[in-house]
């Protein structure tokens, strides 16, 4: 066994692909391995997918904000097609954008402080030999292949 510290994106990224991950070529001990080392980055990878909705709701600007952003999608669209007859002003149009950009702002930077959050996670590692079976069994990019290096011991 070996301890791994990984940031959180990296982690739910890693689950991810193991989740979609097909397991063929691998032995049945380093299939079960990898299936191990999946539901250990599982509970980190829930709680990130939780927490992303909890900060969107909770930064919210109002109740009533998604509707806003509903009128001036539909706004923007009639304003672009040339109609004259627009469901709000060009004044509350703004207002709502501004609203939108310093969501996105906070949301952002309260996601980026939990993607880059360590923990650390105790793993059973497979050899070089088992993660090429891996790597030939699905059609992973060398970027993809590369967020999984550190279950290789």
């Amino acid at each position: 066994m070996k301890n791994v510290e990984l940031r959180v994106e990296d982690i739910t990224a890693a689950h991810v692909l193991l989740g979609e991950a097909r397991y063929q070529k691998l032995s049945d001990e380093d299939k079960v391995k990898v299936w191990k080392i999946s539901r250990k980055l599982f509970p980190v990878a829930e709680k990130y997918k939780k927490d992303i909705e909890d900060a969107k709701q909770k930064f919210m600007p109002s109740e009533a904000f998604p509707e806003e952003l509903q009128v001036a999608i539909q706004y923007q669209n009639l304003k672009e097609a040339g109609e004259e007859n627009l469901p709000i002003s060009e004044k509350e149009y703004k207002k709502t954008l501004a609203k939108w950009n310093s969501y996105n702002s906070i949301v952002d930077r309260a996601l980026k402080e939990l993607a880059d959050q360590k923990v650390e996670i105790e793993i059973e590692q497979i050899s070089e030999e088992a993660f090429g079976k891996l790597m030939a069994s699905n059609d992973w990019s060398f970027a993809q292949a590369g967020k999984l290096e550190f279950i290789i011991g």
